[in-house]
């Protein structure tokens, strides 16, 4: 079994820090997203991870993983989707996969989804929880199941009162078979993945399944998400959790009472007076900060 992270997306929610990079750089708690990732594949036994990913510094990826012994393979792609799923099926054609979006962080209970995709045989699992909702600005993807004689079956599209309602939560197990049908997938919507080579696979009859998982996964691709993440002790590394960050300076905020802020994002075109002391924190573009200690400041 193997492991790969999709990186390839601009990022759009994290500029101007992924204008020239990818989001599995983005700095998380003393490392970054791809560091964590890769701890979390380790956790599963999984030890060869592969990387897409389309904007960056190759050498990057390497150095943010040294320390962890695994074996990583980068992939420079350019962002879509009928690149993504033909080069997977270029380099996965016989193998199982578990497959993560960059910027979904897992707590270590999704091992859950690939013990149970081997246990039942399935040729697609997905990892799904109950919850409909808005996040960031940005819809969750959902996914409407109806159960029938064949087994389950899913589409995208309007949600109905004989369907159940869940979201994917950017983890799924993909067995070796079902990469032959990446030559039969159209790429004309949205979400190909979803729209074509679920309902491909389920007319060959091969068995798809939802794992649901009760555990909270975090998207970590915007600014506003990164301080979540910081906030819920969702990550567990090393039977430890942790909490860094514990602010988030609005847009626009003029900050001059506080004596010391330590561990914050300061959004844009905030100021910081120089009676404030200021550590441990992401600075976003068109923010002045008049006195900043030698901890840790990162301007992006």
């Amino acid at each position: 079994m193997k492991g790969l992270i999709l990186s390839c997306g601009s990022g759009s929610r994290l500029a101007p820090f992924t204008e020239n990079t990818s989001k599995a750089m983005v700095p998380y708690m003393n490392h970054n997203a791809l560091y964590y990732q890769c701890l979390m594949f380790k956790k599963w036994d999984i030890t060869e991870i592969t990387v897409f990913y389309d904007k960056g510094v190759e050498s990057d990826f390497y150095d943010s993983v040294k320390d962890l012994d695994i074996k990583l393979k980068t992939v420079h792609l350019k962002k879509g989707w009928e690149n993504t799923w033909r080069k997977v099926s270029e380099l996965f054609y016989n193998d199982t996969v578990v497959i993560i979006n960059c910027d979904m962080m897992l707590p270590s209970d999704y091992e859950k989804v690939i013990k149970e995709h081997v246990s039942t045989g399935s040729a697609i699992s997905l990892a799904c929880s109950g919850s409909e909702y808005n996040m960031y600005g940005q819809l969750a993807k959902l996914l409407f199941i109806r159960e029938n004689e064949d087994g389950v079956y899913f589409h995208s599209g309007n949600y109905t009162p004989d369907t159940t309602v869940v979201r994917e939560v950017g983890m799924s197990v993909v067995s070796g078979e079902v990469w032959s049908l990446v030559n039969e997938m159209t790429f004309d919507s949205a979400d190909p993945w979803i729209d074509s080579l679920i309902p491909l696979a389920l007319e060959k009859k091969m068995k798809v399944q939802c794992v649901r998982v009760n555990a909270t996964c975090q998207d970590i691709g915007t600014w506003r998400g990164l301080q979540t993440a910081y906030q819920h002790p969702i990550i567990e590394h090393s039977g430890v959790i942790s909490k860094v960050l514990n602010n988030l300076i609005e847009e626009n905020a003029i900050v001059e009472n506080e004596t010391d802020l330590d561990n914050v994002i300061v959004m844009k075109n905030c100021i910081v007076k120089k009676g404030v002391k200021l550590k441990n924190a992401i600075v976003l573009p068109g923010s002045v900060i008049e006195y900043a200690e030698d901890k840790k400041i990162i301007f992006v």
